[in-house]
This record gives structure tokens, C-alpha cells and sequence, in this order.
């Protein structure tokens, strides 16, 4: 069986409008906060960066936008503290 691979630049594959083209697009991010305005902080954390910029917003977006769509930002469920939460995302 003979593969075929199409390699395509940035503003291709993360273009909005390109996703939505496509039926039942499912978007699964993953996110390092949230807080009670559903604000979601998915790169970084107080002053500590967890990873590069990414196209989670226009994922969510092509997604959102197509037929049969499916978005979803996950978080880890670990507590460290009695604490719990914060009611608001942590201030640079």
C-alpha cells in the first residue's frame, strides 16, 4: 500500500474557515486553567510557560463552525492543596 502525504504551511492548516470545511470536525484541547468567567489559559501559568502558541482557538472555531461539530477543552483533575481552585486566573 502506497501512502500519500500533502504537507501544507500554518496558515493553511490552522485556518479557521478551512476547518469548518470539514464535517464533523471534533476539537479536543487541552488547557492549564480555567476560571469562573470561562476564561481558558492554555500555554501558561503565573509567569511559567507550559508550551508554544498553538491554533487551539481556531480549532475550537473550525469546529464550532462545521457541520456535526464537537469542542472540547479538557483539564487535569489533580488537586495539590486543601485549597481547591481559584475563582480567576492567576495574574502575571
Amino acid at each position: 500500500m502506497r501512502l500519500i502525504w500533502n504537507i501544507y504551511p500554518i496558515n493553511y492548516t490552522n485556518n479557521r474557515w478551512v476547518i469548518a470545511q470539514n464535517a464533523h470536525v471534533e476539537a479536543i484541547n487541552n488547557a492549564v486553567e480555567l476560571d469562573l468567567y470561562s476564561q481558558v489559559c492554555s500555554e501558561s501559568s503565573d509567569v511559567r510557560r507550559y508550551r508554544e502558541q498553538g491554533g487551539q482557538f481556531d480549532f475550537i472555531f473550525g469546529a464550532y463552525k462545521s457541520k456535526g461539530d464537537k469542542a472540547f477543552i479538557c483539564l487535569s483533575s489533580t488537586v495539590k492543596s486543601n485549597g481547591g481552585g481559584s475563582p480567576a486566573l492567576s495574574r502575571r
